[in-house]
């Protein structure tokens, strides 16, 4: 069986980005699809919002090139990130 990737979900995600709310963001998203027991392992990179987002009963890997984070043109207090998060799914039910 070759590994897979799919996106399963785009979510506009306002500032502060932190620990706490990308994890409870994170939370939503797997609790909407089912699928929180069925994760065994989040792969990020090491920006230390999303290592401390993920320290909440998941293994983290690290990959530290994988990010890019930019400030918006506009006067908008907002930040866009652009970073891979990938979840890893036991297989099976």
């Amino acid at each position: 069986m070759q590994p897979r990737s799919h996106s399963i979900d785009f979510v506009r995600f306002k500032s502060p980005h932190t620990g706490e709310n990308i994890q409870q963001l994170t939370e939503c998203i797997l609790d909407r699809f089912n699928i929180k027991e069925k994760i065994y392992r989040i792969v990020t990179d090491n920006a230390s919002t999303l290592i401390k987002a993920y320290k909440f009963g998941l293994s983290v890997e690290d990959d530290a090139d994988d990010s890019n984070i930019s400030l918006r043109d506009d006067d908008s207090d907002e930040l866009s990130i652009n970073t891979n998060t990938f979840l890893q799914i036991a297989d099976g039910e």
